[in-house]
């Protein structure tokens, strides 16, 4: 994903959280912008306690980025997806 997409879905204000699907099948759920530091093609994400130093931080390649989705679409679509079984 280009640097100029990522920023934006994560610039809207006011912030609405998202999901990250990365090329390995990997999910990032960024739940508030001060979780992620945007480099110009490497993002970092912060996991940890609400308060005080971050337990990890995962450092991720743009090129890897598959898609940026709302985090109400996407557990909007696992509701329905249970619903339909």
């Amino acid at each position: 994903m280009r640097y100029d997409e990522f920023k934006g879905s994560l610039d809207e204000r006011p912030f609405k959280p998202v999901r990250i699907f990365i090329t390995s099948g990997q999910t990032v759920d960024v739940r508030h912008p001060e979780q992620v530091l945007i480099a110009r093609s490497m993002f970092a994400f912060a996991v940890g306690p609400k308060k005080g130093l971050p337990e990890h931080i995962g450092w991720y390649s743009l090129i890897h980025v598959v898609k940026v989705l709302p985090l109400k679409v996407v557990e909007r679509r696992k509701i329905q997806r249970k619903g339909s079984a």
